[in-house]
């Protein structure tokens, strides 16, 4: 396993590109527009501590458990980052059953899911490779 400062660093990758990613998407479809920015800047701030939950509890531990079974290339890291972006969501979608309107449910999987990728993806690129031993 990696130093607490790699892993520290590695994570707030993570967290930072998961919460900038519908931000920035935002901000592309509004032309970059001072309304974009402000609104990247909200997405930011509201999806920052979600992020950091959803890294901290789901997507760390799972990272490091199928780590140490030498199962994390990038492919899986994406795979892993965008489900661990959609279960949460999932999970809430069944238990409110009858209020959920299943024709957003792929929208939401995506918004959901690709910063759970970006976020994925992020934590790899700093984290590395695992360290035999």
């Amino acid at each position: 396993m990696k130093s607490v400062p790699t892993i520290a660093a590695a994570s707030a990758a993570g967290i930072v590109a998961a919460a900038l990613a519908p931000g920035l998407v935002l901000l592309i479809a509004s032309g970059a527009s001072r309304e974009g920015l402000e609104a990247m800047l909200l997405l930011f701030l509201f999806g920052a501590p979600l992020a950091a939950l959803h890294m901290w509890f789901i997507g760390l531990p799972l990272y490091l458990y199928l780590d140490s079974r030498g199962w994390m290339g990038w492919l899986q890291v994406a795979l892993a980052g965008f489900l661990v972006g959609v279960v949460p969501l999932l999970l809430l979608a069944l238990l409110n059953r009858g209020h959920v309107d299943l024709g957003a449910l792929p929208r939401l999987a995506l918004g959901f899911g690709g910063p759970g990728l970006a976020g994925g993806l992020a934590f790899r690129a700093v984290y590395g490779r695992r360290v035999a031993g």
